[in-house]
């Protein structure tokens, strides 16, 4: 895979921004606010022996210095993820929290994230295994052989900052599971948003926290690409 690079989305930039740099023992990462957080993308190259979980994991050390990983909080209003994106049904899939969607150029597999991990942390629960493979199958069985991405977001719950590590930590986790079953030539991508792509709202209109929105805010999404 290239060296990491922040992917631009439809969505366009903001002017606005601080600009922190942060060293460490292990490497040097610049954080940029924005005011739309376009992902960062990770090389999943060498590792597989890292533990997202450990109190010393930090992002900058799974990205290349010299990248600016984008942190925003989330927007008011939730942003429509995918608007040509219809519901479908396919046979492989047969868990309710799974929810597949297509688009003219890519199929969207949306997994609930309290089905894959356990609270505050980033490796699969065993339980996750039966719907990872599902997905996997789906894949395997249509011709489609362009990029798989691996997108995490979190709800508003916490700062922006631990929201994006938390997604990064979690979409990195997932996509090294399926690029160790899918063919090599494949490109598999890992893509943090954290909470800036909600699809629900994360509150009440008074303020009060909306868990229903809050549970569909925090998952992921398995993009497959023809």
């Amino acid at each position: 895979m290239t060296t990491p690079l922040i992917r631009p989305r439809t969505w366009a930039f903001a002017a606005l921004f601080a600009f922190l740099l942060v060293a460490g023992t292990s490497c040097a990462a610049a954080t940029e606010f924005v005011e739309e957080n376009q992902g960062t993308q990770i090389d999943l190259s060498g590792l597989e022996d890292i533990d997202f979980n450990s109190p010393n994991f930090t992002v900058p050390d799974i990205v290349a210095p010299s990248i600016e990983i984008n942190i925003t909080e989330a927007p008011d209003f939730p942003e429509i993820r995918f608007p040509e994106a219809v519901i479908i049904n396919l046979p492989e899939i047969t868990s309710p929290e799974i929810t597949v969607f297509e688009t003219p150029d890519e199929t969207i597999y949306t997994i609930e994230g309290q089905v894959l991990f356990d609270f505050d942390r980033a490796d699969l629960r065993p339980e996750a295994l039966t719907k990872m493979h599902e997905i996997l199958a789906a894949i395997e069985s249509r011709d489609y052989n362009g990029t798989v991405e691996v997108a995490g977001h979190t709800d508003s719950v916490g700062t922006a900052e631990y929201n994006h590590d938390l997604s990064v930590r979690r979409a990195t986790g997932v996509a090294l599971w399926f690029r160790e079953r899918l063919p090599a030539e494949q490109d598999v991508q890992a893509v943090g948003y954290g909470e800036s792509q909600p699809i629900a709202p994360n509150n009440h209109p008074d303020g009060s926290p909306d868990e229903v929105g809050q549970t569909q805010n925090r998952r992921v999404e398995i993009i497959v690409s023809r």
